[in-house]
């Protein structure tokens, strides 16, 4: 079962600050529909299960997440 999980439990579990969550999202680093939801236009959710299996360094580029997700 996908866990999906709002900005404050995210940023907890993946230990980033709500800020880098939106600061990935809006650089394309994470894919809408795959990565994360949009719930409505205030209000999105994260896919934990599959960021957390995500490579933590930041040099990884947007074609290896693709390939991953």
């Amino acid at each position: 079962m996908l866990s999906f999980a709002n900005k404050q439990r995210a940023s907890e579990q993946l230990n980033l600050s709500c800020s880098t969550l939106k600061k990935y999202r809006l650089a394309g680093n994470w894919i809408e529909g795959v990565h994360w939801v949009r719930i409505n236009s205030r209000c999105v959710r994260y896919n934990l299960e599959l960021i957390l299996t995500l490579p933590r360094k930041s040099g990884h580029s947007r074609c290896r997440l693709r390939v991953m997700a």
